[in-house]
């Protein structure tokens, strides 16, 4: 147990360096910080749906689609060749998409109803799972957006909210 933990703690703080060091030389749209985002959120949506009761456990394609959506949402407004086309604030695409994704989901929901019981927990858990992994790691991620003039200001917010809590 200890030995994973040393081993998979260097690992995630040379991820973490990595990303805080050499995000900054691709421009302002953060490639490591996307990959890193969106692999822990994909880890921690399988990790998430293995823990809850079969019965109940949200359609796994659907919330996989959904999470991986909301974060790419959260970055679309920030690509180079999007940036001078698209509306250049990233709450609205964000909150847009989850709204999309409750829609969805209460779709789903009704395509694939065939008895009551268990389709409002499904439900519930679904837009909760996504708003977890999906919603709040894009308030984390904003972090590096904050001050667009100052790349090193977004970088010492960004480092501050991962080690102080660690810490």
């Amino acid at each position: 147990m200890l030995r994973t933990r040393l081993w998979m703690g260097a690992v995630l703080i040379l991820l973490v360096v990595g990303m805080l060091v050499f995000d900054r030389h691709f421009g302002t749209w953060y490639p490591f910080l996307f990959a890193f985002v969106l692999g822990l959120a994909l880890a921690a949506t399988f990790e998430l749906l293995s823990l809850l009761p079969p019965a109940q456990r949200p359609y796994p394609s659907l919330t996989y689609a959904l999470v991986v959506g909301l974060i790419i949402t959260n970055w679309i407004v920030h690509l180079p060749f999007l940036a001078t086309t698209v509306q250049p604030d990233p709450w609205r695409w964000l909150w847009s998409g989850f709204g999309m994704a409750v829609l969805a989901v209460f779709l789903v929901e009704m395509a694939t109803f065939q008895e009551p019981g268990n389709s409002v927990m499904r439900m519930a858990l679904t837009l909760w799972t996504v708003g977890y992994l999906a919603v709040l790691p894009s308030f984390f991620a904003q972090l590096r957006w904050l001050w667009p003039a100052d790349v090193d200001r977004g970088t010492v917010a960004l480092a501050l909210a991962i080690f102080v809590p660690k810490g």
